[in-house]
C-alpha cells in the first residue's frame, strides 16, 4: 500500500488532471480494492481502507475529490461505522461491567488517562511549555474514538484456532465506557485550557480583570 499504491496514485493523479469525478471515483476504487486486499490475506478490511487512506493522503492533498470523499466519510461511513458497533453493544454486559468489572473499567480508563498526561508533561517539560500548553497536549491526545473502536471491533471479532476471541465481551464494553469518558473529558479539558490561554493573552480583558474593591472614607 505505501510503497506501490501511493506513488501509482499520485501518477494516475496528475493524469486524471483537475477533473473531480475522475479523482473521487479513483479514490473510492483504491480504499475498496484496499479492503478486499486486506481481506483477501485474513486482515480486517478497515485495516487496508486505513492504509489506502494513507497512501493516496499525499497523492491527492490538494483535490478537490479528497475534500468531497473526506465530507462523504464524514457523513456516511463513519456513522455508519458507529452504528454497526453499537449494535454490537449488549446493553445487560455493559450494566454488568460498570458494576462487578468497575476495577477493570477504571484500570482501562485510568492508564490511558494518566498516560497521555505523563507524556505531554514529561515532552511539554522537555520543551519548556507552561502548565497550561501542557494540559492542552493532553486533552488533544486524551480523546480515543475512531481508531480506537476499530481496533477493539477487529479484536472482538478475531479468533484463534480453538474459537476463542482475543477480546471478549467485558474488555469490548470496558472499551466503549473508555471511549466515552475520554470523549467528554477531552473537550472539556481543552475549553478549559483554552479559557486560560485567553486569559493570559488578554490580560487587560474586563471578564479577567482583577475584581476592585471600594472604599469609603469616614
Amino acid at each position: 500500500m505505501l510503497g506501490v499504491v501511493g506513488p501509482l496514485a499520485r501518477r494516475v493523479a496528475a493524469a486524471l488532471g483537475n477533473s473531480e469525478q475522475a479523482g473521487f471515483t479513483l479514490l473510492l476504487v483504491i480504499v475498496s480494492v484496499a479492503a478486499i486486499a486486506a481481506e483477501a490475506i485474513q486482515l480486517e478490511g478497515i485495516i487496508g481502507a486505513f492504509l489506502a487512506g494513507i497512501a493516496v493522503n499525499h497523492a491527492v492533498r490538494s483535490s478537490n475529490a479528497k475534500v468531497k470523499l473526506e465530507f462523504l466519510g464524514n457523513s456516511i461511513f463513519i456513522p455508519a461505522f458507529f452504528i454497526v458497533t453499537g449494535f454490537l453493544i449488549d446493553l445487560r454486559m455493559l450494566g454488568q461491567s460498570l458494576t462487578t468489572d468497575l476495577p477493570l473499567v477504571l484500570s482501562i480508563v485510568g492508564t490511558l488517562v494518566v498516560g497521555k498526561w505523563a507524556a505531554a508533561e514529561l515532552s511539554g517539560r522537555g520543551f519548556g511549555f507552561g502548565a497550561t500548553d501542557r494540559l492542552l497536549m493532553t486533552s488533544l491526545t486524551l480523546p480515543q474514538v475512531a481508531a480506537t473502536l476499530a481496533a477493539a471491533l477487529v479484536g472482538y471479532e478475531a479468533v484463534n484456532a480453538a474459537g476463542e476471541q482475543l477480546l471478549d465481551g467485558r474488555m469490548l464494553n470496558a472499551v466503549l465506557v473508555l471511549v466515552v469518558v475520554t470523549a467528554v473529558l477531552g473537550p472539556v479539558l481543552t475549553q478549559r485550557a483554552l479559557t486560560r490561554l485567553r486569559g493570559r493573552a488578554n490580560p487587560d480583558s474586563p471578564e479577567h480583570s482583577p475584581p476592585v474593591t471600594l472604599t469609603t472614607r469616614a
